[in-house]
């Protein structure tokens, strides 16, 4: 009988490794990208360089430094690769103070690491504030790049100085500092200041011919000023100010040379004065001149641009619930990826040679690079994910459509591997941010939809008006209309899940973050169709989350106006102004740091829904901005969601506590602290697999005498119902990581002397299954304690055949 595949779980989906940052290199027998990978040890992300040859299907990590790589780019020459890191350079004398290693760390500076004849890679770059971006020059002599104006010294001196004296306030905008950008010689790193701008300087382009510099610029650099840029240009080897290109109103970004530097194309909004509106590519002579709209009569949105060596551009665009890439030269728009592509193109590249490669995904594939061959097939060049789908379930999705009002509606459905068969089931509506975003057809996004999968759970994440990818009329269709017409969209999709047989009536739930949290937060106060909600990060009084937002625009360019210019539109599209009709039980997030929506929109719900007697839970997370990004803060975000759905709309109480959460039983309190894979000194590949589990207990009050805690009264017990004790204890040895091991094992705890109270910690080493699953564990008579333990890294992993890298994307 085939192997029972276990249930995803968050940690399974956070572990998919996701290629981005593509280059491919001059010769396209290459490409670099990057890797993130999860460090649950010290819940961080590592990012670091993998190149991929196209020609042969292989891949192998080339840097290796804690701190980690980003942005790779190869030089035109295929000499060197250069990126940024914040990593030391430990070939040059150590800083002579902490003062000055500190000026030195958590700054990005561009490094360059030589190709082909092996060597180490050197630091380019040392100015004071880091490199905010760079890009080779053609003869590949030097690179360009952009960084933050240097402080006078005498001025750091006397900053730093105040703050030994703490005598720091910080004044608002203050620090914004003009923008430079400086050229760096590849052979003796010496530095040339080519231009001084302003604060708002934020993206730039070189020539092909090396001649000129496109840049854009907001002129503030305020983030609130996203509404508008200026696209310019810069002669190089001449006295005198840049060219504003155009004097066209609203937002341009990715500013693009054709190949012979006499066009610039640029992605901007059709509309000016509504940056949500449709994203239009724009083309404009490079001297300066009137813009001109390109492939006007398509309803998708632009997403990334590239040059090809065809003389037209690449380019990716959100097209309902797929990204494709594109092809354009002259006015002849192909497709890349095949017509019947229905997933996700994340990142691509086409270098000098016309080789295109790319990192595909959609509703069966997890995340890869691709290389296109000259007849239009792809191959597939990365295995990274191949082993998902050997130990776990993979769910049933597909792009599902309604009736609401006037608009045909789209969403994304995600169902259980067995496809729902014992329907209705219990729905999970996921509502988007933005709201000029999307859901899009594969099986990753920040709510996880394939894990509530997996937990027995539909899912409907509907791409309401107000979305991008279906033109400019739906994009725009919630001008001052927020929590209204949209919402509506979204309950009849609800209905169309009921009347489908699909969803269970009285069990569905609405979560979101961002203006998905907002919207979850107005469908419970303006529909009884919900039975519990989750709502992250998102606005709840739009006044006051105007009022303290770093991008209080937003408000002002949905609503029309400020919120003291018609305060009513604000109340009237608010959560709040429905507060008295909220009975659903809710669960709220947010990260302390965020900018974006302040914390004092939770605060608010929060307080209003405890006053008012409302189920609540108010989680907020340290060190977080807008949405969580540390591994472990993610687990804990992935497993409140759950519960809160598990017990509001399930009704299941009788769940396990979970790894850190405090557990009181008869005057004793337990927490597990940590549960980890597990390898001794001395254990080989043909030794079973061990996790470590490490846990405290002590007394809530004084007690009388101590206790003996026999290692047999501990059990590890796996969802299939096989249970066992520990196999040792772990402990530190010189050389590392030991078992001990022996019979009749126990461990003794006395009073402390002072306050009278019983406390121990226990290690305990127990055997668990290859293929990982779901675990309970147990202390004496304490209730049990939930862990979830991925599957184990393959030992070994056979290079694919010539077969298995012929593969087509869907």
């Amino acid at each position: 009988m085939p192997e029972k595949l276990n249930r995803l779980t968050a940690r399974v989906l956070l572990e998919v490794r996701a290629p981005h940052s593509l280059r491919v290199s001059p010769d396209g027998c290459a490409a670099a990208f990057i890797l993130d990978e999860p460090d649950f040890d010290e819940s961080r992300w590592t990012s670091r360089i993998w190149l991929a040859d196209l020609v042969n299907g292989e891949a192998r990590q080339i840097t290796f430094s804690y701190e980690g790589e980003v942005h790779p780019q190869f030089s035109p020459d295929g000499k060197w690769l250069a990126f940024l890191s914040t990593r030391p350079d430990f070939t040059l004398p150590p800083p002579a103070s902490q003062e000055e290693e500190d000026e030195q760390a958590h700054r990005d500076q561009v490094w360059v690491m030589p190709l082909g004849g092996g060597g180490e890679a050197y630091r380019l770059t040392n100015l004071q504030g880091g490199i905010a971006s760079f890009e080779w020059m053609p003869d590949a002599a030097s690179v360009v790049c952009l960084a933050q104006e240097s402080r006078a010294p005498a001025i750091k001196n006397a900053e730093d100085e105040a703050r030994k004296r703490r005598v720091d306030p910080w004044v608002q905008g203050e620090d914004r500092r003009r923008m430079q950008l400086w050229e760096v010689m590849v052979d003796d790193r010496r530095c040339d200041l080519l231009y001084t701008g302003d604060a708002g300087l934020l993206e730039f382009a070189v020539s092909p011919d090396g001649k000129r510099i496109a840049f854009v610029t907001n002129r503030t650099g305020d983030p609130n000023d996203f509404h508008h840029t200026d696209l310019l240009v810069l002669t190089l080897d001449e006295e005198g100010e840049p060219v504003l290109v155009t004097d066209a109103r609203g937002c341009k970004t990715q500013p693009t040379w054709s190949p012979e530097s006499d066009t610039l194309w640029y992605v901007g909004p059709i509309d000016p004065d509504r940056a949500y509106s449709q994203v239009a590519l724009w083309s404009v002579a490079s001297t300066g001149g009137e813009p001109c709209r390109l492939i006007a009569d398509k309803s998708f949105d632009i997403g990334g641009l590239c040059r090809t060596s065809t003389g037209g551009l690449a380019l990716t665009a959100a097209d309902k619930t797929r990204t494709p890439l594109l092809s354009l030269v002259g006015d002849v728009l192909q497709a890349l990826t095949d017509l019947d592509f229905t997933g996700e193109c994340l990142s691509f590249d086409v270098g000098p040679s016309g080789r295109i490669a790319a990192v595909l995904e959609d509703a069966e594939r997890l995340p890869e690079v691709y290389s296109r061959d000259e007849d239009g097939t792809w191959r597939q060049i990365t295995h990274f994910n191949d082993e998902v789908w050997t130990h776990y379930e993979r769910p049933e999705q597909r792009v599902v459509s309604w009736s609401s009002e006037e608009f045909a509606i789209e969403g994304v459905l995600t169902l259980p591997s067995d496809g729902g068969s014992t329907k209705p089931l219990p729905l999970i509506v996921q509502v988007h941010g933005g709201p000029k975003y999307r859901a899009v057809n594969t099986l990753r996004a920040y709510t996880l939809h394939a894990l509530w999968a997996a937990n027995g759970y539909s899912v409907l994440q509907p791409n309401f008006r107000g979305s991008e990818g279906y033109g400019n009329a739906f994009a725009t269709a919630n001008y001052r209309d927020l929590g209204g017409g949209d919402l509506r969209d979204v309950i009849a999709g609800v209905d169309w899940a009921v009347a489908t047989g699909i969803a269970d009536p009285k069990r569905i739930g609405i979560m979101g973050g961002s203006y998905g949290g907002y919207l979850a937060a107005s469908a419970v106060g303006q529909s009884d169709r919900f039975a519990a909600a989750i709502s992250m990060f998102g606005m709840f009084n739009l006044a006051s989350s105007s009022a303290t937002s770093d991008l209080s625009r937003w408000e002002q360019e949905y609503l029309g106006a400020s919120y003291w210019e018609d305060p009513e539109i604000y109340r009237q599209c608010s959560p709040s102004a429905h507060i008295e009709r909220i009975t659903s039980p809710m669960l709220i997030v947010h990260g302390d740091s965020d900018a974006n929506t302040f914390i004092s929109n939770s605060k608010e719900l929060h307080h209003a829904l405890k006053t008012r007697g409302v189920p609540v839970e108010f989680v907020t997370y340290p060190r977080e901005g807008h949405g969580l990004r540390e591994p472990n803060h993610r687990l804990d975000e992935a497993r409140r969601w759950i519960e809160w759905f598990d017990r509001h709309i399930r009704g299941m109480d009788h769940r396990a506590a979970r790894v850190g959460e405090r557990i009181r039983h008869e005057g004793y309190e337990l927490r597990v602290v940590r549960a980890e894979p597990f390898e001794p000194i001395g254990w080989g590949r043909d030794d079973p697999r061990l996790i470590e589990i490490a846990c405290a207990i002590a007394s809530e009050n004084p007690v009388e005498s101590g206790w003996t805690l026999s290692l047999d009264e501990l059990r590890l017990t796996h969802g299939s119902g096989t249970s066992s004790a520990p196999v040792g204890v772990p402990m530190d040895m010189g050389g590392g990581r030991a078992l001990l091991r022996g019979d009749g094992m126990a461990l003794e705890a006395l009073p402390d002397r002072e306050t009278g109270r019983l406390w121990l910690t226990i290690l305990a080493a127990f055997v668990i299954d290859e293929s990982g699953g779901s675990y309970e564990f147990r202390v004496a008579d304490f209730p049990p304690v939930g862990i979830d333990v991925p599957a184990a890294a393959p030992k070994e992993r056979d290079e694919p055949n010539d077969e298995s890298v012929a593969t087509e994307p869907a």
